[in-house]
């Protein structure tokens, strides 16, 4: 796969390990998907949850391991030319007291998402971020974690989530590196 000379900076480490990383996976996944190259991500929705039911029984190790590598995308801005917004959260941070809301988990996800807040990302908490004002325009190049939200951005608004032969649906991962770095084309 091509990439630029600002890429393999990115890529070599020029701009901290964590962006590093972020290039690593872009370039990984670009590869594996036959891409020819990296563009610019106008918009992204990325899925920063603290896992809570998903994560029962996960040790505090690995819920801990998980908060440090989130930390770690939260202390890069996002990109100054991308609208970036989050996906749901999977505890309930208003207080409510039901069984879900582990308070440790709600302590983490309240901290991530000021984090998240504080490096530009718009706290949306939604999986449909079309109708909290996340509307890209036609054309635009978009990283969105959630399935439905990428057909009707494609669909109804012309926007560009994922090059349509890959038919695949970006993971958190892709659009948290995306906010910061490039897509795949």
């Amino acid at each position: 796969m091509e990439i630029n000379d600002e890429q393999r900076s990115i890529l070599d480490g020029k701009k901290g390990d964590y962006l590093a990383l972020c290039m690593r996976w872009l370039v990984e996944w670009g590869e594996v998907m036959d891409a020819r190259r990296l563009i610019k991500v106008d918009n992204t929705h990325a899925l920063m949850p603290v896992p809570n039911l998903m994560a029962r029984g996960a040790s505090e190790a690995s819920m801990h391991k998980y908060m440090e590598t989130l930390r770690k995308a939260c202390a890069h801005r996002t990109a100054p030319w991308c609208y970036c917004t989050l996906h749901a959260a999977f505890v309930a941070l208003d207080g409510l007291d039901i069984t879900e809301n582990d308070p440790e988990q709600v302590r983490m996800q309240k901290e991530l998402a000021a984090m998240a807040a504080e490096s530009g990302f718009i706290p949306t908490f939604t999986c449909a971020p079309y109708l909290v004002g996340n509307v890209p325009l036609k054309g635009e190049i978009c990283a969105w974690t959630e399935s439905s939200a990428v057909v009707y951005a494609n669909t109804i608004l012309g926007a560009r989530n994922h090059p349509a032969r890959h038919r695949k649906r970006h993971s958190g991962v892709f659009a948290w590196a995306g906010a910061g770095v490039w897509s795949l084309a």
